[in-house]
């Protein structure tokens, strides 16, 4: 072989490997996936996760009281994979949660510190799929979470980590839904609910008169644990609940109607007796439910004038 072409095929082996030993090198280092790039909650919520393991990674806002489910795939690529490590920025607005035992005590060595987020990979273990539960309590814009990967990788390259933010919103307060059609009288009047200026308005009933109307509450994703009913102006009309068994204790006095936390949605049967003229007799609902801090709380307004004439 001439002079040249050696020293050429020399310099192009050269190259060669000096290029597999860069690629080697970069891919040695623990590697994430996420298997898909939406989430589900256990509200049925699809939550995307935008962003790059480079640059971290962001989701869509969980609901408080609400529970994400991650998978997160961990390649240990060329090493088999020795420790994961996982932590949160605010252990007070969000916790994991780590509830298959028998994933745990199979991928994970006994001697681990789950509760400070310490995972040892049993022997011989080179791809892991993560699991968890990232269940938010309360309202927080900032709160993250850090992934940290270690392999038996015998160089620089033998960590690697990423964040991805989890801000969580507040879960809506219980809702009232009145009815939309029109209601009929035991005088066969025709009565409707309107909303005016933010306050939702019967048609004027006439004196003597009483209507039946059912009134739908709402936990929105929490369950109902207590209604308030407080009627102003209260001897101008009298208002009875048709049905009080969903209710542990109903004291009627004080308008405090007690629930045991197991249902979401109550059906709420009224019946209205008109009593005296009036142009502001208001009953105020107020419905609690079983969500943390503030979020649980509702209140709404009806305003029922009475006339008398018809």
């Amino acid at each position: 072989m001439k002079p040249h072409y050696c020293i050429l095929f020399i310099f192009l082996a050269l190259i060669f490997f000096a290029c597999n030993s860069t690629e080697k090198i970069e891919e040695t280092s623990p590697k994430f996936n996420f298997p898909t790039d939406t989430i589900f909650t256990s509200y049925h919520d699809a939550l995307r996760i935008q962003g790059s393991f480079r640059t971290g990674f962001h989701m869509d806002s969980v609901a408080a009281g609400d529970t994400a489910w991650f998978r997160i795939d961990i390649n240990g690529v060329f090493n088999r994979l020795t420790e994961i490590n996982v932590a949160l920025s605010d252990n007070s607005v969000a916790e994991l949660l780590f509830l298959d035992q028998a994933y745990m005590d199979s991928t994970f060595l006994s001697w681990s510190n789950f509760s400070a987020g310490q995972f040892l990979v049993t022997d011989g273990k080179m791809r892991i799929p993560f699991k968890f539960g990232y269940h938010a309590i309360q309202f927080s814009r900032n709160v993250s979470l850090t992934l940290t990967a270690h392999s038996d990788a015998n160089d620089d390259n033998n960590t690697n980590n990423f964040t991805l933010c989890l801000p969580i919103k507040r879960t809506p307060p219980p809702q009232f839904t009145f009815p939309t059609g029109t209601l009929v009288t035991e005088q066969n009047d025709s009565l409707q609910i309107r909303i005016v200026s933010g306050i939702h308005r019967l048609d004027a009933m006439a004196i003597g008169d009483a209507v039946e109307l059912n009134i739908e509450i709402s936990g929105m994703r929490n369950n109902l644990t207590r209604l308030k009913m407080t009627p102003r102006n209260y001897r101008d009309a009298e208002v009875q609940i048709l049905d009080t068994s969903k209710f542990l204790t109903s004291d009627f006095e004080r308008g405090i109607f007690e629930m045991d936390g197991s249902f979401s949605t109550l059906v709420l049967p009224l019946k209205i007796f008109a009593k005296e003229a009036s142009e502001d007799f208001d009953i105020i609902f107020e419905a609690h439910s079983n969500a943390l801090f503030d979020y649980g709380i509702s209140k709404i307004e009806l305003r029922i004038p009475i006339s008398e004439f018809r």
